[in-house]
């Protein structure tokens, strides 16, 4: 099983979520949004493999909750 970073940064009023590969990003989405979580389009960051989304703070996402289920999803290593 291959381990993926993940990285979760807080903004004004979104949680950005940073993963390494499309593929990757893809799946932690699709699982995210089996969660009922309202998630933006990936967005490619110029000139890397990365991807990222947003989570609209709406959805009474504090950083606990969103760590757990980044965490259950078995491949994701959380980077800060």
């Amino acid at each position: 099983m291959i381990t993926y970073s993940v990285r979760l940064q807080q903004y004004q009023t979104d949680w950005h979520i940073t993963v390494g590969g499309h593929r990757n990003a893809v799946k932690l989405r699709d699982k995210l949004r089996r969660q009922g979580i309202a998630i933006s389009r990936l967005q490619e960051l110029d000139g890397t493999a990365n991807y990222s989304f947003r989570i609209p703070r709406n959805n009474h996402m504090d950083r606990f909750r969103l760590q757990k289920l980044l965490g259950d999803h078995c491949q994701v290593r959380l980077v800060w």
